[in-house]
């Protein structure tokens, strides 16, 4: 059983921390809807192109498309896992579950940062000063933190998170149209 007045002391430091994750959760969805709008003309135009048997053009545009779609898989990826975080946040006064917040916070800067250079500042902000708050609490109510633990806690999260967006993907977008053989007679394949 925690102490309740130092529960009551750490209520507004988690707030906080939750405020930050939803104005960046914020941020994702605001990306996701941006690259969909990206991905929904890129694919009119892949079916645009196509219709007019212009496979080379075609391809152009399904790789760009692919890009993009990697990029909105890494996007839903951070939310969920901002998500995640800010739940186990919500779990009261918990070290484990703060330091399990942190990592899925440290994991998410990690694959945002090629995408949004500015993730690295204001996540790592975040999970410095997360961290700081894990400690002073573990230090107070005495309970410290498996790190072995959190790894494996972090490992099974991220593939839960990465199922998830896979699903999302699928479900929301359609998929790539591909040429049939015979239109694909205009492409040169060169062996090396």
């Amino acid at each position: 059983m925690q102490n309740p007045d130092l529960t009551k002391n750490f209520q507004p430091k988690i707030a906080f921390f939750n405020r930050r994750l939803e104005l960046q959760i914020g941020k994702l969805n605001q990306a996701i809807d941006r690259f969909t709008q990206r991905d929904k003309a890129i694919f009119a135009r892949i079916v645009d192109v196509q219709a007019k048997h212009d496979q080379a053009r075609a391809n152009v545009f399904t790789n760009e498309l692919q890009e993009i779609r990697k990029m909105i898989k890494t996007i839903i990826k951070a939310k969920l896992s901002l998500e995640k975080a800010k739940e186990q946040l919500s779990k009261g006064l918990n070290p484990f579950e703060m330091a399990g917040a942190v990592a899925l916070i440290n994991a998410t800067r990690q694959d945002l940062t090629p995408i949004f250079p500015e993730a690295e500042n204001e996540l790592g902000e975040i999970s410095n000063q997360l961290s700081g708050v894990m400690i002073e609490a573990a230090f107070k109510i005495k309970d410290f933190v498996d790190f072995e633990d959190i790894a494996n806690t972090l490992k099974t999260n991220l593939e839960t998170i990465t199922e998830e967006a896979d699903k999302q993907l699928k479900d929301k977008y359609p998929e790539t149209p591909v040429a049939t053989p015979e239109e694909n007679t205009g492409n040169h394949h060169h062996e090396e």
